[in-house]
């Protein structure tokens, strides 16, 4: 297993906070949380404090052209997960994403041939499962 610690862009920081305390906080020889992006400023600049996060976006494909970013961890709402997961698979980011993954099996068999091609991991948060999966090994992200 390597012992990279992994760059996650938290993306919709509704749900994404519960990412940051569940999953990356209790997992920081794996993962550090780089940057986060929502729509919100208010919510960026409160999430962003409480947790010592200073890279602070709006603007999603700002955070895709960011070169130390390893995982994009898409929070957001169901009707973007399919064009955000593409185009972080397009940016050559790994991506985990809030379920639902996507809205019809004809855009999972699109974001299977996009991770293939790109030999990128994309994995549906699942909650506890997805980060008892997360603390086995963050090797399946090299």
């Amino acid at each position: 297993m390597s012992d990279k610690i992994l760059n996650v862009a938290v993306v919709g920081l509704g749900i994404g906070r519960s990412h940051i305390v569940e999953g990356y906080l209790p997992n920081t020889d794996k993962f550090r949380i780089a940057a986060i992006c929502d729509l919100s400023q208010d919510r960026l600049d409160g999430i962003g404090a409480e947790f010592g996060i200073e890279q602070r976006l709006t603007d999603f494909d700002a955070l895709l052209r960011m070169d130390d970013i390893d995982i994009i961890d898409v929070c957001t709402p169901p009707m973007v997960h399919y064009p955000q997961i593409m185009a972080a698979l397009r940016a050559g980011k790994h991506v985990i994403c809030e379920k639902p993954l996507v809205g019809s099996l004809a855009q999972a068999r699109r974001g299977c041939r996009g991770r293939k091609d790109r030999q990128r991991q994309v994995d549906a948060d699942f909650s506890v499962s997805l980060w008892r999966w997360h603390r086995a090994g963050s090797k399946n992200y090299q």
